[in-house]
């Protein structure tokens, strides 16, 4: 098994205090781009809604800049920096079934958190504009399910995470990465369902140490809000879902969504035994060796 991009050196992965200033350069970036796009929409159209092909843009400008001031806060070359490990596709359906019941949990954890912190409805149509999915589809989704995933995952999981797990136990690691995951996203609505999905996507990254198996889950999780844009607007936040009266979902669903996740969880946890033994062992947690035996005094 191939463990290279998994065990790489400490002075290759960020510290916590450099994992958090690239995370703060790269909303920085993203939003000083954001800002004057939104600022010009409204003067040229009247709307505080953001063409999606100018988040495209801020996004991927956001992600390059970060990676290259990146190579000089750590001073280790740009490729180093960004390894993301093997994909281990034997992981992918235990990855696959933990996420979809996590998504089904995050939406009734947004229909929760809307009830009791409701929204104006001024508000909610300015967010709700903010990605205009059908307009701009192809945008959108390269928006959605390739930078948003892959700029997230390797900000709060390669390099947060990755660094937070040599300090503090797996448990604390994962959640104070999670609790910075669902505070980027910059709004109490989403704060509260994000930060769940991040425990998730900690929880995959710490048994496998493979940031594709993050991308795929978050991809997964933005691809069906992509999908349900088409097919069902009124249950996709991303399409306009905001504007709508909250609606919880039926009991039974919350009910089969938690014991999905606890199997997905579960299987992810015994596949992963066997690999996590090598990668312990390559990073060096060895038991110390034992004296040789010596020879009896004559």
């Amino acid at each position: 098994m191939n463990l290279d991009n998994h065990n790489l050196p400490d002075e290759s992965r960020p510290g916590v205090g450099q994992a958090m200033a690239l995370l703060g350069i790269f909303l920085a970036l993203q939003t000083g781009l954001i800002v004057p796009l939104v600022v010009l929409s409204m003067f040229r159209n009247r709307s505080a809604g953001l063409p999606v092909v100018g988040m495209v843009v801020a996004g991927v400008v956001a992600l390059v800049g970060t990676v290259w001031l990146g190579t000089i806060i750590c001073k280790v070359p740009w490729r180093q920096l960004v390894r993301t490990g093997p994909v281990q596709r034997g992981f992918l359906p235990a990855v696959a079934v933990l996420t979809v019941g996590a998504i089904v949990l995050a939406s009734e954890v947004e229909n929760l958190t809307r009830y009791f912190l409701p929204m104006s409805g001024q508000l909610a149509e300015s967010l709700a504009k903010m990605l205009d999915i059908a307009g701009s589809p192809l945008a959108a989704g390269l928006l959605l399910v390739v930078i948003a995933p892959v700029s997230e995952e390797l900000l709060c999981r390669r390099w947060l995470l990755g660094s937070l797990l040599r300090q503090l136990s797996p448990a604390a690691a994962i959640a104070l990465s999670a609790l910075i995951f669902g505070a980027m996203h910059m709004n109490p609505w989403q704060f509260f369902y994000t930060t769940g999905i991040g425990v998730g996507l900690g929880f995959v990254y710490w048994r496998t140490r493979s940031v594709w198996l993050c991308i795929f889950s978050h991809a997964l999780n933005n691809g069906i809000s992509f999908a349900l844009a088409f097919v069902a607007p009124e249950l996709s936040v991303a399409s306009g879902g905001l504007t709508q009266p909250v609606k919880f979902q039926p009991w039974w669903l919350d009910a089969v969504a938690v014991g999905i996740v606890l199997l997905g969880a579960r299987w992810l946890w015994r596949q992963s035994e066997g690999f996590l033994v090598p990668l312990r062992a390559a990073a060096g947690e060895l038991p110390p060796v034992l004296p040789m035996e010596l020879p009896p005094v004559i």
